[in-house]
């Protein structure tokens, strides 16, 4: 099967791009069962990034996947569900980083396909592990453009998807050292989208950082784009994952309140205090108005739940990171500017 794989592997990927749901389905069991064979690590073969020639998959490639995926399906997918938690190794590794050269290449598949993609491997597969790798692939990931989306991609996923509501649950309590280090890797990457490192302050309850996130955004260049993520962060804020947060988030008397929902300024870290004014910020603004008076508030919050694993996270050091990443953005989008209008200008300075 080894000596195969350098072949079938890039037809796999292609054939993700086919209008077919159920063959993408196939072919991402198919790719899940390859990348979980741990024996695989040990394999010499190196598959090149695949062929973008055509985005299309004639019908012979889509032949091979569903067949191989029909008669390996059952006994490898039952085998890949009793290992429970899937070993990272080299092909693994490699795996995804050709699907994520594959998103660079073909940027309507990640808009189309990619949570459906990402989903299902994380069914598949270990949703830790594929979350943690991705991080450190996005770390390297030279198109600081396609990185932020990216970024942004598997921040709404992993908010939304119920597929990876333990990964949730595993993030939001930062119990282990486990999850302490899954945090600050994916913070590391999250750097690239400014919303999506807020997001997930919010949701490993995070508080306080958040708030210097916030505060933050006020060196941050306001475009549409950031202001579409900014209103979809105030609408998820109004969902059930947010529950517990926004709670928490209420106004209350400041000695009542969790701590870490102060900003640094002494002021309550609230979602109806980020632009842009929409309907769903009017509707989020209209409702914390309703909120009873803070001395009627004061005996509904509980103690603040100790986690000492989480005050061991060095904030300053990710803060410092978060910095950088956002200040290589800058310098990407001004590279790119001037290289447009150089291009713009050439023509005729040759003439």
């Amino acid at each position: 099967m080894c000596r195969y794989l350098e072949e079938l592997f890039p037809v796999l990927l292609r054939t993700l791009s086919d209008p077919s749901d159920e063959v993408v389905l196939l072919v991402i069991e198919v790719l899940a069962q390859i990348a979980s064979t741990s024996n695989h690590s040990h394999a010499s073969t190196s598959f090149s990034p695949p062929t973008t020639a055509s985005t299309t998959t004639s019908s012979a490639s889509t032949a091979i996947a569903v067949s191989l995926s029909t008669s390996s399906s059952s006994t490898a997918l039952q085998g890949s569900q009793e290992e429970g938690k899937t070993n990272v190794d080299e092909y693994f590794t490699r795996f995804l980083q050709n699907l994520l050269h594959l998103f660079t290449t073909q940027r309507n598949l990640l808009e189309d396909r990619g949570p459906l993609i990402i989903r299902q491997l994380c069914v598949m597969l270990s949703a830790e592990d594929i979350y943690r790798t991705l991080a450190e692939l996005l770390q390297e990931e030279e198109d600081l453009i396609f990185a932020s989306k990216m970024v942004q991609t598997l921040s709404s996923i992993l908010l939304t998807s119920k597929e990876l509501f333990s990964l949730r649950i595993q993030l939001k309590d930062l119990a282990t050292p486990e999850s302490c280090e899954l945090f600050v890797k994916l913070y590391r990457s999250w750097s690239h989208n400014p919303v999506a490192s807020l997001t997930l302050c919010l949701l490993t309850q995070n508080y306080t950082h958040a708030a210097t996130l916030v505060h933050a955004f006020g060196d941050i260049e306001v475009t549409a784009d950031f202001l579409v993520e900014v209103d979809k962060l105030v609408q998820l804020v109004e969902s059930p994952i947010f529950t517990c947060e926004f709670l928490k988030l209420l106004p209350a008397a400041p000695a009542s309140r969790p701590r870490g929902t102060l900003g640094p300024g002494g002021d309550p870290v609230r979602p109806a205090h980020a632009p842009p004014q929409t309907k769903a910020f009017t509707m989020l603004h209209d409702r914390l108005d309703c909120v009873p008076p803070a001395h009627l508030l004061k005996h509904t919050h509980s103690r603040p739940q100790q986690r000492h694993l989480a005050s061991n996270i060095d904030f300053g050091d990710l803060l410092a990171h978060f910095n950088t990443v956002q200040e290589k953005h800058r310098h990407y989008k001004h590279q790119k500017i001037k290289q447009k209008l150089q291009s713009n200008v050439d023509p005729f300075t040759r003439s």
